[in-house]
């Protein structure tokens, strides 16, 4: 009888310990679906800022040069910016650090400073590559962190 009560008990135990080991299996793999989207949404945010500032120096070049901008130019400029909002939305609603999500704020506002056409067009776009920067060494920083 004691033999069937110790099979019993060893059994749910081990069932118990089974259930525990795939639940924090299922949660670590859950978290570290989390972080790819993060890092996925971080990259996408500092592309899409890239691309925005390019766009940006072809506009202002134009102009420079008195030319006017084709309309697919301008056309292309504002999917380009329509990608830097959505990115920075996957960056907001992937990402909790603080850190990150100021610097993230700062990229995105220095960024589109730039369509503004600021008055001194070389400084400006220099504190937008450095915000760029600033949030590219501390995404780096949070990916080894986090990872």
């Amino acid at each position: 009888m004691a033999t069937a009560i110790i099979a019993a008990a060893a059994a749910l135990l081990g069932a118990v310990v089974a259930g525990l080991m795939q639940y924090l299996i299922h949660r670590a793999l859950r978290s570290e679906r989390r972080h790819q989207v993060a890092v996925e949404a971080l990259a996408s945010l500092l592309g899409a800022a890239t691309d925005f500032r390019a766009h940006q120096y072809l506009k202002q070049t134009m102009r420079e040069r008195g030319l006017n901008e084709p309309l697919e130019a301008r056309a292309t400029r504002y999917e380009v910016r329509a990608k830097v909002t959505k990115a920075m939305v996957a960056v907001r609603l992937t990402v909790s650090d603080p850190q990150i999500l100021g610097l993230a704020d700062v990229l995105l506002t220095t960024t589109f400073r730039l369509g503004d056409v600021p008055d001194d067009l070389p400084t400006a776009r220099s504190v937008a590559i450095d915000a760029h920067n600033a949030l590219q060494d501390a995404a780096a920083h949070f990916v080894r962190r986090t990872a």
